[in-house]
């Protein structure tokens, strides 16, 4: 696991475009946080465990910041799958609680894209 965040790593201080990418995705955050908008986090398996980390990390010694794991509620993750599909496990979470303003970003293993 280390040798692959080192690999990554090296791949952001070498590319300046996923540099770019970040900080665009930085300040898009910022603007919402300052907009008393919200972050909203997604994904399966074991990335998932990543979105809860990050916003776990939102609630550190400051003034709290409205973000959410989407990947935690099961009764929500189980009736959506049921009633429509696991293809919308996500976007139907989205169309309840995001508004314009906030910010998605979906974590993913680098494996499945």
């Amino acid at each position: 696991m280390v040798i692959k965040h080192q690999s990554l790593i090296s791949k952001i201080v070498k590319s300046s475009e996923i540099r770019d990418a970040l900080s665009r995705i930085k300040d898009k955050m910022i603007h919402a946080f300052a907009g008393a908008n919200k972050l909203l986090l997604c994904d399966n398996g074991g990335c998932a465990a990543y979105c809860m980390r990050t916003c776990r990390s939102i609630y550190l010694e400051r003034k709290a910041l409205d973000a959410e794991a989407l990947n935690v509620n099961t009764s929500s993750l189980t009736a959506i799958d049921n009633d429509y599909s696991i293809e919308r496990i996500f976007s139907r979470q989205v169309e309840a609680k995001g508004r314009p303003g906030d910010v998605l970003i979906g974590i993913t293993d680098q494996r499945y894209v």
